[in-house]
């Protein structure tokens, strides 16, 4: 009676022969094949067809738009701008949170569930309430603004900060759209 998927004797499913195909070795297979084929299909994929559109539009490599597009000037500035804004984000976010992570694994102190729990925050909160927060926090009136406007007698806010970080749609799609008829490079 083993042999059958249900028992006549109880009426129970009979878990041992559904499940007796799967073995140690192909779950572990499947365990690595899931996240493999996610990362194929939703990075890999996508990143070749936007290399394929942008160097070979005609089915042949063709590094002309390239070529246009590291002798234009104001592309060269973006680039140059975007390297060192990378460059100097990750080493600003480096010397903050290496010893940080360090305090935080090494010691024991009053606080650090709350200080956790903040700093987790805008990790697990929609992008668009972070955003309001970072303007709340620092926009032309945002409570650090208005304090420094208070404290130093100023008119205008010291920081701003509004619209640097971000684009927004509109603008994000004219600068592909310029880029693009300028080049001929397929960006996203």
């Amino acid at each position: 009676m083993r042999n059958t998927l249900y028992s006549n004797e109880r009426k129970t499913f009979d878990k041992d022969s559904v499940f007796a195909f799967i073995t140690p070795r192909l779950l572990l297979t499947i365990c690595y094949l899931l996240p493999i084929t996610f990362l194929l299909l939703f990075y890999v994929y996508p990143l070749i067809s936007i290399f394929t559109l942008s160097f070979a539009p005609k089915g042949h490599i063709d590094l002309v738009a390239l070529q246009k597009l590291v002798s234009t000037n104001y592309h060269l500035k973006t680039l140059w701008f975007t390297i060192w804004q990378a460059a100097l984000s990750t080493l600003l976010t480096l010397s903050l949170a290496l010893p940080g992570a360090y305090v935080f694994a090494r010691y024991h102190f009053p606080g650090k569930n709350l200080l956790r729990a903040v700093t987790t925050i805008p990790f697990v909160l929609p992008t668009i309430v972070v955003a309001n927060a970072f303007t709340a926090l620092l926009g032309p009136r945002g409570i650090i603004n208005q304090t420094l406007m208070t404290l130093f007698k100023l008119d205008t806010p010291p920081l701003l900060v509004q619209h640097t970080m971000s684009l927004s749609r509109h603008t994000l799609q004219a600068r592909t759209s310029y880029v693009r008829s300028q080049t001929g490079l397929a960006i996203f």
